[in-house]
């Protein structure tokens, strides 16, 4: 293996070639069953022939373009995002640990929009893993991410994962900002977050001050299909950074903010870029909006308060 490659990585002594469908084939003919998924971000197989194609097409017009013009595959994408979701609103990130940086810059933007400065704190979980960038790894707070990266940012606070009244202390603090939140985590062991109670409990307001960033890393797509964010009457203001499931369809990962909230945010201060690479925009769709018959969960559409 090549020495300049930095070594951030347990690479396995398997180099693949190519795939086909739900196979990988190694340089020496084997073939082996995909369990991995690109680390389960890529949902879609390999060489689907309708999607090398669109790619194609889309290669033959054009790569990139700045978000100073209009895209109209990425207005068409984010039109049918919201249309079947609970979002009003996405920003499409360049990956998955920019789409929840997006998420925790939207929470800390929204209160300093309501004139709430000192509400920045990120309510975080044990266990859980939201990508590796510097916020991203002080919001997970596992000691194995931080470590020699000097001290921890300001503003994140970590919860046991599942402690109802550790997290109900954090959420009524006058700093709290936001919960990030796995509802399936996928690093912290598989484990499925109580949280229809942990959104009534925490949403006793009728407009609660926390919002609540919700993080899909490693679970599949249906994994929290029972328990999906909402944002009806009493429900707190969401977000859903989607860092997953999208490498095979789109360079973006998107992040979808709390709607109804006060225009917090204005061109300037977009400061993470968003991709601009028009792909062919359907094959970016979770598969229930590419299939006849298969619909989302209701809760994952708009709804009342969980």
């Amino acid at each position: 293996m090549s020495g300049h490659l930095m070594g951030v990585y347990n690479r396995a002594p398997v180099e693949v070639e190519r795939g086909e469908g739900a196979r990988l084939y190694a340089t020496d003919g084997t073939a082996y069953l995909d369990c991995v998924a690109g680390i389960a971000t890529n949902s879609l197989g390999h060489r689907h022939p309708r999607l090398v194609q669109a790619l194609k097409d889309q290669a033959d017009k054009l790569w990139h373009t700045s978000n100073i013009f209009r895209i109209p595959g990425q207005e068409a994408l984010a039109d049918r995002l919201t249309a079947e979701s609970f979002a009003d609103v996405v920003f499409f990130a360049n990956s998955g640990t920019e789409a929840v940086e997006a998420a925790i810059k939207t929470a800390r933007r929204y209160h300093y929009a309501n004139g709430n400065t000192d509400r920045i704190d990120i309510i975080g979980f044990d266990g859980s893993f939201h990508g590796r960038t510097y916020a991203a790894i002080n919001a997970a707070g596992n000691p194995s991410y931080v470590e020699g990266f000097g001290p921890r940012l300001p503003g994140y606070v970590q919860v046991t994962f599942g402690d109802m009244e550790a997290i109900k202390v954090a959420i009524d603090s006058p700093t709290a900002a936001a919960v990030i939140l796995e509802p399936v985590q996928g690093e912290g062991g598989a484990r499925a977050s109580p949280t229809p109670t942990c959104a009534r409990s925490a949403s006793g307001a009728t407009t609660p001050a926390c919002c609540w960033c919700w993080t899909r890393c490693s679970p599949a797509w249906a994994a929290p299909a029972s328990c999906g964010p909402t944002n009806g009457p009493g429900s707190p203001r969401t977000s859903w950074p989607w860092p997953r499931r999208w490498a095979a369809a789109s360079p973006s990962a998107p992040a979808w903010p709390p709607p109804r909230r006060p225009r917090a945010w204005w061109p300037a201060c977009t400061a993470p870029p968003s991709a601009a690479i028009p792909w062919p925009w359907p094959w970016a769709m979770p598969p229930w909006t590419r299939s006849p018959g298969r619909k989302p969960s209701p809760m994952w559409r708009r709804s009342p308060a969980i």
